[in-house]
């Protein structure tokens, strides 16, 4: 009768460490197929980033006489989100550069009532970085902002642009 009480006892330990490590299984399965969802997406938003870069750095794509030559894929233009650029610091000439545009371009700002200089762009989801031509010969980044540095060690500010922002 002891040994059955004892038993009994051992099953009731064993069971209870069971489902705990079941619901730790479980909860770890959801976490890797959590991870998988956003490899997943991560890869779809990589290959989008890739398909606007060819589209963007062909010469088919650069206006002739600030006319374009094509549109951007359809594609493209559901998953752009607004991102606002500001630089609140002065300058008498302020232009952006970054990497969604692979450093090529040279976005102007203009300065609004407050003195503060501003622009807009829609962005396809990554994350980008970006730095501000100050009169020309200063490159600066915003130390407010979010910032990082690129592979030479030069410091850049950083834009995060969700799909949710673009929905």
């Amino acid at each position: 009768m002891m040994q059955t009480a004892g038993f009994n006892g051992f099953n009731g330990r064993f069971d209870f460490t069971f489902r705990g490590h079941e619901q730790k299984s479980a909860a770890f399965l959801q976490q890797k197929r959590e991870e998988e969802e956003r490899s997943r997406r991560l890869a779809d938003v990589r290959q989008q980033q890739r398909e606007a870069a060819r589209y963007f750095s062909s010469p088919r794509s650069r206006a002739r006489d600030n006319e374009p030559t094509r549109s951007p894929p359809r594609e493209l233009h559901r998953i752009q989100a607004p991102v606002e650029f500001s630089w609140p610091y002065g300058g008498s000439k302020v232009v952006l550069a970054g990497s969604f545009s692979n450093w090529k371009d040279r976005i102007p700002l203009e300065r609004d009532s407050d003195g503060v200089w501003r622009t807009s762009l829609r962005l396809i989801p990554g994350v980008y970085m970006y730095k501000f031509l100050v009169d020309n010969d200063n490159w600066c980044h915003d130390m407010s902002r979010e910032s990082t540095r690129d592979a030479e060690g030069n410091i850049n500010n950083l834009v995060r642009v969700s799909v949710k922002q673009a929905l």
